[in-house]
Parts: C-alpha cells; structure tokens; sequence
C-alpha cells in the first residue's frame, strides 16, 4: 500500500535540499508533488509548510508579490488549525518581507504583533526575528533609541537561542546605527561582532527559516 504521508515528507525534505542548494527548479518540483500529496491526504500543516519554502524561493528570485501571497496562505493554513508558534514565525516572515519591500508601516506593525505574540509564548527565536525587523524598520525612520533598543532585544535572544542569523544580523544593524549617531567607537565594536557571528553562521550553515517556519513534517 503507498504511503502518501510518508512519500510527501520525503518530497519536502528533497525540495529543502535543493532550496539549500539554491537549485530552485528542481526544490519547486519537489515541493509542488509534496503539496499534491499533502492536500491529498488533507495534512494542512504540510501544505503551510510547503508554502513557507516556496515563499522563500520566490523571494530569493524577486518574485516578492508572489513571496507574500504565499506567505499569507501558510499564515491562514496555521491560524486555522490553531498553531500558534508556527503562525507567530510566518507572522515574522511577513514582517521582514514588508521591510524588504519598503512598505514599513507594514513591517512594524506586523512584527510588533509577531514580537508581543512570540514574547507571551515563550517563542524566542520569533521574538528576536521580530525585534530585528523592528529595529530594521525603525532605523529606516531614523528613529534610533528605539532602533537600539530593538537590536539590542534580537541580540539578547540570539544568544538565548544560539541563532547566529540574529546575532549578525543584529549587529549589522547595530554598526549601522551607531555610525549613523556618529559613535563611531561603538560602531567599529558592532561591526567586530557582526563579524565574528557571520563567520560561525557560514560554518554552521544556519538557515534563518529553519527557525523562521516549519520546514519540514
């Protein structure tokens, strides 16, 4: 007898690999028979799942409008069954997309819900990823205390939760805003530790949406 559950778990896990890879046809195949199998057997968190990497594809290929439609689908997929940590971390995808794609009023109101939503659940990789867009977006504003203040949060939960993504990324942040403030001593020390988290992040090969979203069933 075939099993579909099993077989589309394999398909995502494959089209994960490639998505790693960057070989984004062969991840899209696998993870477009993935969902048949998944929507076949009615497993709505695989599908969420499978919408979340193909998010990520689009994004990479600046298919942005696409990225955020998908996202939304996997954000309804979770809130419907009640996943309130899976829907907390698309939640926070949605925030950093809104960022990149300049709509920052977006981008700070959704990741002030992701942020008070990942605070009260304990969710603390999506509490850190939420205060970096946070500080992302409010340095744009050239609001910088709170900038500061935001950076400084994802920089506590990265080390809370080993997250070498938000480390850097954190302190990238950082470097630019104490620069853009003038502290030019703070900056050149930011810019140290963004340094050093970025290269235990390439050894590791730490994928952000590995915490950012369920990838796999």
């Amino acid at each position: 007898m075939r099993d579909e559950y099993g077989e589309a778990n394999a398909l995502s896990t494959i089209g994960s690999i490639h998505k790693e890879q960057h070989e984004f046809d062969l991840a899209l195949r696998n993870y477009a028979d993935a969902r048949r199998l998944f929507e076949k057997t009615g497993n709505t968190t695989g599908m969420a799942a499978v919408d979340n990497n193909v998010a990520g594809i689009l994004n990479a290929q600046g298919d942005k409008s696409g990225a955020m439609a998908m996202l939304h689908r996997a954000l309804d997929r979770h809130l419907g069954l009640g996943h309130a940590i899976d829907a907390q971390r698309v939640r926070g995808n949605i925030a950093m997309l809104h960022f990149e794609m300049g709509a920052i009023d977006s981008a700070l109101v959704e990741g002030e819900r992701a942020l008070r939503e990942a605070t009260a659940d304990g969710n603390r990789f999506t509490a850190g990823y939420a205060a970096l867009v946070l500080g992302k977006g409010n340095a744009a504003r050239e609001h910088y205390p709170l900038a500061i203040s935001f950076l400084d949060r994802a920089i506590t939960e990265g080390e809370a939760t080993g997250s070498y993504y938000l480390l850097s990324q954190a302190y990238h942040g950082r470097a630019q805003v104490d620069s853009a403030r003038g502290d030019y001593k703070s900056a050149y020390e930011s810019h140290k530790r963004y340094m050093a988290a970025n290269d235990s992040l390439y050894q590791r090969r730490e994928d952000p949406e590995h915490h950012a979203a369920t990838a796999h069933i």
